[in-house]
């Protein structure tokens, strides 16, 4: 039922402490209220400490100017301007220019009330001489505590040898972590039980486990007592556990719990068999009733609200895992309490499209009235107010605004209406917001005392009946205004919070506020290094408007753009400076949007990854080969594109490289390069170290860096020609071989020789594209490889033997792995040439993945008693969605000092912990895809492990984290996110310039599409679509400034209020496209002889196929030298056209319009080829002169051809020549490379020992080549 209420714009008076934090006291008869400050402090003080603090909490003034400069900002000053009386000692420091602070030595004493007084005369300048000390007031906040039992349970499944029990205690404010350990102790039979803790010292709970408590024969009791004569704290107690005997099957707890779903907890001694009916054998009164079975306990569901006394009855043939039956009834007397009263927030979001009506919705729950306090943030003092808020902040409100109503709301004026229950009540803000339409306005709601239906026992004392909205008169002066510091606190008794008849409940805690703007200006931002594009729409009816006035500012609120959107909405523009607000103008209304990136749409849950570029600069760097030798000359060369013109001319470039140990080995700067081409030539040292170098060059803000390898290293002498011919194998490919071939490197066949391939497969994280955010490996499986050899012996007539790829997984895998395969063919003196590769390796069929919603900002913590939907995948070896069935199970992990071993069972999760099964089920998987929802109820708490199990043997699995309501921070938004995502396509991935591409995107027969192509940094196009009834369809042309990839950027929007579907009222997706241009391909031709001898001089002819200019470099080395890192010829064009990342932020407003379910989502959401293995262990490098040489760069005028002369050395076997080419200013680029023997008609090969001792014979195997038929004529 909703109501709408009226109330009058009165505009109330008094004093309201907007304070954070803490648990606090009402202050105390005799407890001296602080001194009041003198309003003539105002100029120079803005707000400082005051009431209960937190015992280590810093004491802070904070000044309404800066008063120091940033290099005094952190240290400490030898002088304290602060006294204190008790006397404290301490450091003082400037936490910020304005904000004086000091650090007390030690944690302060509970409940000590301290005087402090600041020289103001040694902080600000000139200050009056009577306003040089200001005094104020604080107190340590007192200490107290609570301490409670969570659970007793039997420890793993069956017939349970050990029971565990787990509590909490709760403190006020920090304590020693040792002294909160000795507040509590254990026995059992009169001996002590060893209790283990667990402390989070940000919300100060310490829970603490009684483990593996040995059930025998007979009954005992476990006592738990403390004691707060430690703390000084006049707190005693003690709790009796008893722990039942092994094989006696009884009810042990019954637990109530109250609220708006009541439900009862029942403990049993062992874990009950799931699935079994419990209809008859639990019972409560003449309510139907639910169940549900977690472990050893079952949780009763009235489906009817129970009140007052309640007799629950367990009867005789409920069931244990084990089977045995409960033999003894049970029957216990539980009370429900009344219902709280509460008050709370409809919806989400906080803009409010104007109307006839503005409703501001509400429930609220045991109360007969409410208050209500509006505050006016004044629409000039909005970008004020946005500069430390968000839209629905709180932070310096009393700076920006005024209290423009304040007054009760009844709720009981219908006599039908039940109010124990839920109920829904709106109030009309339009009378307010007329008065200024640009203006927020801060809604808030709390109760008092008196407005609560609950019985209590003492009659309240009306001088207690406080109003938490009323702000006083101090609101409009300088008095009040510590009120919004952020160290300040509100006092209420800890001990007391949740009573509803204690005044302590009705603190802060319970006041609602939400923040309304009221505007029909649908805002959209978009920018890039390249520009900003701005469109601006009509909430209510989705069009574009024309005329608004937008005006983006700095975060100093300084103008940095001023545009005017045109016909379609739109407008473009340049930013001088990144932006931080948007300020919309049509008429009376107002928008606002922040532009800092924190602000931005999450493109985490779309494929937007890729390479990056600063400012649109692009570089590559290359080598002539993947490998070096200590000493060796390396031409590294590096290759600038600066397409935008960003650098100005003869701008420097510095080149550095280090060596593995960080060194610096080389540095050079040059300004002038060959039409972007830069040789950075270098040679290391004969001692060098060996391992990864690192190369990097920085030219105008953007960095490029590339690894390279100095390896001791000897060259094949034989080429090994070594693949399966796929890109991954599997299980299914056992019966796949692959021809291992070897040749000589002057071409001769390598007959007969020895060979072997052995392979290994090792762990590798299983990955797809598609699913990013999906976990698909196994934290429960283990998989150590062992290396299998696949063939070992000779190869043929041919130098050909044929391998199998006899592969399979010794043990079950976590997921996928690589399969790495190493091949020798050794020569006859025993020297062998190495090839190194690797594959992937499926082991399954099939792979399952689960997503978990994120949990809180802060640690990515779960609640408890609510619903988490657990996303499954499951995918074929390519990452094809296929259907499926999974099993998932959730388990509670629980450390432990004993564990089994069996190598795949849960309780061995990594040989440390042991898991309980808390919950179940079964998932059909429909294209791939399917939910199941899980839901941990209270006092569960602690560490989970989500697993799923495909029905073709893969599992995957997540631990997350699950605690009650209260101990999580804010909530991530991103599981909202997931409603707002839009999943569009277009019929193909990759498109050449000229061709069309369409997109497909499924819309309703309401709304508009908003399509905007960007590139890596800037808006390309946006264009309008109106959305058809099923799917609309899209298309544009792929045109040259698309290339290398484009993102399709849609947003489906909905007119506000329409109630065809429950979508939200903005959906937007993105996918990536890629886009070629052949006139980015560069032809170079390599014109050389096809056969070379040792000791010749080599001609070299360089052209361009089609005539085109260029600039380019030569190479030629030793395919002896290549082939041990089976290294590629440098491809220019494959690094500066991959896949460039959406650099293209994106900002609008409609996640925080009301009445619309969009989701916020601050957090939603290119592989190279490498040189191998260092030369294997053993190996000293043999003193040869390596066959390399370089030339370049040069460049090569349009229609020329150019020749280059290379003198060989003394040398067999055979070289690679490789030209790589460009023209930066174009973004042109191509490769090509010629492999060339180099050999006489005979030659012999020799081989001797490395070290010959004296006296030794040695026999010298020769191998003779006649490499012409007619040789012996």
């Amino acid at each position: 039922m909703t109501r709408t209420l009226q109330f009058s714009a009165a505009a109330g008076a008094g004093l309201l402490a907007l304070l954070i934090g803490g648990f606090f006291f009402w202050s105390e008869p005799d407890f001296e209220a602080p001194p009041r400050l003198d309003p003539a402090f105002a100029p120079y003080v803005a707000a400082y400490t005051g009431g209960d603090i937190p015992r280590r909490s810093p004491i802070r003034v904070r000044f309404t100017d800066a008063q120091v400069a940033e290099g005094l900002i952190g240290q400490d000053l030898g002088q304290s301007p602060f006294s204190f009386s008790p006397g404290l000692k301490g450091k003082a420091r400037w936490e910020d220019s304005r904000t004086l602070a000091f650090f007390p030595e030690e944690p302060l004493p509970s409940g000590t009330r301290y005087r402090a007084e600041l020289n103001l005369g040694e902080v600000v300048p000139g200050i009056a001489p009577e306003l040089e000390t200001m005094a104020f007031a604080f107190r340590a906040q007192p200490q107290a505590i609570s301490v409670r039992l969570t659970e007793t349970s039997p420890l793993g499944s069956g017939d349970a040898l050990f029971h565990r029990v787990s509590g909490e205690v709760r403190m006020a404010d920090y304590e020693a972590l040792p002294r909160v350990e000795q507040l509590l102790t254990a026995h059992a039979g009169g001996d002590p039980v060893k209790l283990r803790w667990t402390h989070d010292e940000a919300t100060q709970s310490h829970r603490f486990v009684l483990d593996s408590l040995p059930r025998g024969d007979q009954a005992y009791a476990v006592q738990l007592a403390w004691n707060g004569a430690a703390l000084d704290l006049p707190v005693k107690g003690t709790e009796t556990v008893y722990i039942p005997p092994r094989g006696l099957f009884r009810h042990m707890h019954t637990y109530a719990y109250a609220g708006p779903e009541p439900f009862v907890t029942l403990e049993f001694s062992d874990p009950l068999k799931p699935g079994q009916d419990l209809s008859g054998l639990i019972r409560m009164g003449e309510a139907g009733l639910r169940y549900r079975i977690e472990g050893n306990r079952v949780q009763v569901f009235p489906k009817k609200r129970p009140e007052g006394e309640q007799v629950i009855r367990v009867e005789p043939g409920i069931e244990s895992l084990t089977g045995t039956a409960l033999s003894q009834p049970h029957q216990e007397a539980i009370t429900f309490s009344e219902v709280k009263p509460e008050v709370r927030l409809i919806g989400k979001g906080n803009i409010l499209p104007r109307s006839e009506k503005l409703p501001f919705v509400f429930e609220a729950i045991g109360l007969k009235a409410v208050d209500v306090r509006i505050i006016r943030i004044y629409a000039e003092n909005v970008p004020q107010f946005l500069q430390v808020n968000q839209l629905d902040g709180d932070r310096e409100l009393k700076r920006v605004g005024q209290v423009v109503a304040q007054q009760r709301i009844d709720l009981d004026a219908d006599p039908e209406l039940d109010l124990n229950t839920w109920n829904r009540h709106a109030l009309d803000l339009a009378p307010l917001i007329d008065a200024d339409p640009g203006a927020i306005y801060e809604v808030a709601l709390a109760f008092r005392r008196s407005y609560a239906y609950y019985d209590c026992a003492e009659t309240p004392d009306p001088a207690d009946d406080k109003d938490l909205l009323d702000v006083g008169e101090g609101w409009y002066t300088f008095e009040a205004e510590e009120e919004n510091s952020y160290w300040d606190y509100w006092y209420y008794d800890y001990e007391d919070r949740e009573d509803p008849c204690k005044l302590a409940y009705y603190n802060e805690e319970r006041v609602v506020r939400r923040n309304v703007l009221a505007s029909d200006l649908g805002l959209i931002a978009k920018a890039g290094s390249g520009g900003a594009t701005f469109i601006v729409t009509d909430l209510k009816t989705t069009q574009p408007l024309s005329g608004v006035k937008l005006e983006a500012f700095d975060y100093q609120h300084q103008p940095i753009g001023s545009f005017v959107t045109g016909s379609d909405g739109t407008v473009e523009g340049k930013l001088d400076r990144p932006p931080f607000l948007l300020i919309a103008t049509k008429g009376a209304q107002r928008g606002y949007l922040r532009m800092d990136d924190g602000s931005s749409l999450s493109l985490s849950r779309f494929d937007t990854q890729g390479k990056k570029y600063h400012r649109g600069v692009k570089g590559f760097l290359y080598g002539e080969r993947g490998v070096w030798r200590p000493g060796d000359p390396m031409y590294i060369n590096f290759v600038l594109e600066d397409k935008a013109g960003a650098l100005p001319a003869s701008h420097p470039v510095s080149f550095e490289l280090t060596d593995s140990r960080g060194n610096l080995v080389e540095k050079m700067v040059q300004t002038e390069g060959e039409n972007g081409f830069y040789a950075f030539h270098t040679q290391t040292a004969p001692d060098a170290p060996t391992g990864n170098y690192r190369a990097r060059v920085r030219v105008g803000g953007a960095e490029f860096t590339e690894t390279f390898k100095v390896e001791t290293i000897i060259p094949n002498r034989l080429k090994i020609e070594f693949d399966f011919g796929v890109e991954a194998l599997s299980s299914a490919t056992r019966d796949l071989r692959a021809a291992l071939k070897a040749t000589w490197l002057h071409g001769a066949i390598a007959r007969n020789l020895k060979a072997d391939v052995n392979a290994t497969l090792r762990p590798s994280t299983t990955t797809f594209p598609r699913y990013r955010d999906f976990v698909f490996d196994d934290p429960v499986r283990d998989y150590e490889g062992q290396e299998t050899t696949l063939f070992d012996g000779k190869l043929d007539e041919q130098g050909v033997a044929q391998v199998p790829a006899r592969l399979s997984a010794q043990s079950e895998a976590a997921g996928m792995l690589q399969a790495q395969f190493v091949a020798r063919v050794y020569e006859p003196g025993g020297a062998f040439s190495i090839d190194r590769f690797s594959l992937p390796f499926h082991p399954y069929d099939t792979y399952v993945g689960l997503k978990t919603p994120k949990g809180d900002v802060a640690r990515g913590m779960l609640l408890t008693d609510t619903d988490h939907p657990i996303q499954i995948v499951t995918v074929d070896t390519e990452g094809r969605p296929v259907s499926s069935e999974v099993e998932v199970t959730l388990y509670k992990l629980n450390w432990k000092w004993w564990w089994d071993q069996s190598p795949d069972n849960i309780g061995s999760y990594k040989g440390k912990v042991s898991a309980e099964e808390i919950a179940s089920g079964q998932v059909r998987t429909t294209n791939g895809e399917g939910v199941w929802t899980m839901n941990v109820k209270y006092p569960q708490w602690g560490r989970f492990l989500v697993r799923a199990v495909d029905q073709n043997g893969h599992a995957t699995g997540k631990i997350i984290y699950i605690d009650w309501p209260g101990w999580a921070g804010r909530a991530s938004d991103e599981d909202r996110g997931a409603a707002a995502m839009l999943n569009f396509t277009a019929e193909k991935e990759r498109y050449n310039v000229g061709e069309t591409v369409t997109l497909n995107i499924p819309t309703g027969e309401k709304g508009r599409v908003l399509v905007s192509i960007e590139n890596g940094t800037r808006v390309l196009s946006t264009d309008w679509v109106d959305a058809k009834q099923g799917m609309t369809r899209y298309s544009f042309q792929a045109t040259a400034d698309m290339a290398p990839n484009i993102y399709a950027h849609v947003s489906l929007l909905q007119p506000h209020q329409q109630t065809a579907n429950d979508l939200p009222i903005r959906l937007y997706g993105v996918i990536p496209l890629g886009i070629e241009d052949p006139q980015t391909h560069l032809q170079p031709v390599l014109a050389m002889a096809d056969e070379l001898q040792p000791n010749s001089e080599v001609r070299v002819r360089v052209s361009e196929a089609t005539g085109r200019p260029m600039t380019y470099t030569v190479a030629m080395v030793d395919e002896g030298l290549l082939g041990l890192t089976r290294f590629q010829t440098p491809d220019p064009w494959q690094r500066f056209y991959q896949r460039e990342a959406l650099d293209v932020k994106t900002w609008d407003i409609f996640d925080q319009v009301l009445g619309a379910y969009g989701g916020e989502i601050k957090s939603m959401l290119s592989i190279g080829g490498g040189a191998g293995d260092e030369n294997p262990a053993g190996k000293k490098p043999d003193r040869f002169k390596p066959v390399v040489e370089f030339l370049g760069p040069f460049t090569l005028p349009a229609g020329q051809t150019q020749t280059h002369t290379i003198q060989l050395p003394n040398y067999i076997g055979a070289v690679r020549t490789m030209v790589v080419a460009g023209d930066p200013k174009v973004g042109a680029y191509g490769t090509t490379d010629k492999s060339t023997p180099v050999k006489t008609p005979l030659m012999v090969l020799g081989t001797l020992p490395r070290v010959l001792g004296p006296g030794e014979v040695v026999q010298v195997p020769v191998t003779v080549f006649a490499m012409e038929d007619d040789i012996r004529e």
